[in-house]
């Protein structure tokens, strides 16, 4: 594609799987608005019916249950693979063949040899962009953490922990192997990407590892996203485990896995521990919210990431989220080298595929044991491998308290000068028809001429009702709910109304259960900007500036 001098280019991208990462891509894709998505391929017709539905988009877009229809289709030219695990490495090699650019979801595949042919392919192809999305590596906090390691603040590091405590997988599929690849290969690639960002030069040269299932046997039941039941018919995967790797030149890391937590969880930490005595600990690291604490100089301090710009602005999505679609864009369109390759991904997969043979046959895996000459001397000759960015983003130090002063009515707005407690908020109704007026004037409601949907808000004081129908918005404090409307409901803790108003992400929220979505799950998916303005609205209104 020729550079444009008068306009941006835009990416046509075809999505190849529209089910919840889709879901969170498409969320950045709009907001950088390098993106046009011109095709959308699932295998179910109600996914690709909601998420067009949420991205707005006309009826002049390309729908498809083949994917390699959706790869033929003459516009497209890059795809998202978002599809199972087991179905990544066959639907980039088509892409591959047919001369489109991929963006493709972790992990890379579910074994050595299907992740060696694709990095094999990818090295040998030319002018095609092969870009895996791991967004830890893209996000402003890692870049932070390669500032302080490779730079006098820790003098380096020789021992990294890192230990998330979640919640189990959501969809049956995850616990068949042979569709995941296993627990340890889904969920701890980005972990093992960014030890590797950590440690090098140093490579990993081994691995041991141990796990079990504690929780999650075939036929236990796990939860839904909106709290439907599944039995597992089949789960051969792990839900707990220790992994140690070890790098070379003494280096050493241990990740830690549990996966029965239930909300609200513990989260994903990550402790840095420098040679001059000084440490770095991230607490929340999955989340915009996330908190750094270091003992710099003989002080505890603790500091929050300031600018927020690399996710998507409601925080659905991983830190760097949205930073990396930028990074696949400057691959395709500006011709930039790649920050991420296969060559520097297969190694963190490695890492993975190591780690569950460790766990299998109770040893200790050297990574030597995978080695691929043909696929190291492409590398070299390519020039091959992760181009690392060492941008000191700014921080903000975390006061002893912070609040944020919320409106209460005429009397505060007069006398209001220190912040007070919040169970004196009222949605009044003059509060209501400003909301009203705001979504009224900024979202385009056109989508919704032929469907009906009634959206009930829920706070611990309050409650208020949405009905879009006709093209129209009505606002009341009462139950007008229609016959055959859609019903949705959106309910927010005392905790999760204090932290929405306090600028927290709804995906935090939603994960640590302070807020609460109640309604079809596929079509609660197509609402979601309708639901989102209402709630930015909300929070204008209720926020003094």
């Amino acid at each position: 594609m020729e550079q444009k001098s008068t306009q941006k280019e835009k990416i046509r991208i075809g999505i190849i799987g529209c089910g919840k990462q889709a879901n969170i891509h498409v969320q950045a894709m709009l907001e950088t608005d390098l993106f046009s998505i011109v095709a959308l391929c699932d295998v179910s017709t109600e996914n690709i019916n909601t998420l067009a539905a949420a991205i707005g988009s006309d009826s002049s877009i390309f729908a498809t249950n083949d994917y390699k229809a959706c790869i033929d289709y003459p516009i497209v030219d890059a795809v998202l693979i978002s599809t199972r695990t087991y179905q990544h490495v066959e639907q980039a090699l088509y892409a591959i063949e047919k001369k489109k650019h991929v963006l493709m979801e972790k992990p890379l595949g579910i074994s050595v040899q299907e992740v060696n042919q694709l990095t094999e392919v990818a090295l040998k192809t030319k002018d095609i962009v092969v870009y895996p999305a791991l967004e830890y590596r893209h996000s402003y906090f890692y870049e932070n953490m390669m500032h302080f390691i490779h730079s006098d603040f820790l003098d380096g590091t020789k021992y990294i922990s890192i230990n998330e405590y979640r919640n189990p997988f959501f969809l049956p599929w995850f616990y068949d192997k042979s569709l995941s690849g296993g627990a340890i290969n889904d969920k701890l690639i980005h972990f093992f990407d960014v030890l590797c960002g950590f440690f090098a030069p140093s490579k990993p040269v081994s691995v041991y590892a141990s796990g079990s299932q504690h929780v999650y046997t075939a036929g236990s039941f796990i939860k839904g996203v909106t709290d439907e039941k599944y039995k597992l018919e089949k789960s051969d995967i792990i839900d707990n485990a220790i992994v140690i790797v070890e790098f070379e030149d003494d280096k050493r890391a241990v990740v830690q896995l549990n996966m029965y937590e239930e909300f609200p969880v513990s989260g994903l930490t990550i402790h840095i521990a420098g040679l001059n005595g000084t440490y770095i600990k991230v607490t929340h690291a999955d989340t915009p919210e996330l908190e750094i604490t270091t003992n710099k100089d003989g002080n505890i301090q603790k500091y929050t990431m300031e600018d927020r710009r690399d996710s998507d602005k409601y925080g659905i999505g991983h830190p760097g989220a949205k930073e990396l679609l930028i990074s696949f864009y400057d691959a395709v369109v500006k011709k930039e080298t790649p920050r991420v390759d296969m060559y520097g991904a297969r190694l963190s997969q490695l890492i993975t595929f190591a780690a569950e043979q460790s766990v299998a046959e109770g040893r200790k895996i050297l990574l030597s044991e995978y080695t691929n000459k043909t696929i190291e001397t492409l590398a070299k000759e390519r020039g091959a491998g992760y181009r690392e960015r060492f941008i000191l983003h700014d921080m903000k130090l975390v006061p002893e308290e912070k609040k944020k002063k919320i409106r209460r009515g005429i009397i505060w707005r007069f006398f209001g000068t220190k912040n007070v407690e919040l169970s004196y908020i009222r949605l009044t109704k003059a509060t209501l028809s400003r909301i009203l007026r705001g979504l009224k004037k900024k979202y385009d409601l056109s989508a919704f001429r032929d469907i009906s949907v009634t959206i009930h808000l829920i706070t611990p004081w309050d409650s208020m009702y949405f009905r879009v129908a006709n093209g129209d918005i009505i606002l009341s404090s009462y139950d007008i709910a229609e016959q055959d409307d859609k019903l949705f409901s959106i309910t927010l803790t005392e905790r999760g109304f204090e932290g929405f108003l306090s600028g927290e992400s709804l995906n935090r929220l939603y994960l640590t259960k302070q807020v609460q979505v109640k309604g079809n799950l596929f079509e609660v998916r197509q609402f979601r900007p309708l639901m989102l303005k209402l709630l930015e609205e909300l929070k204008k209104q209720l926020l003094i500036k």
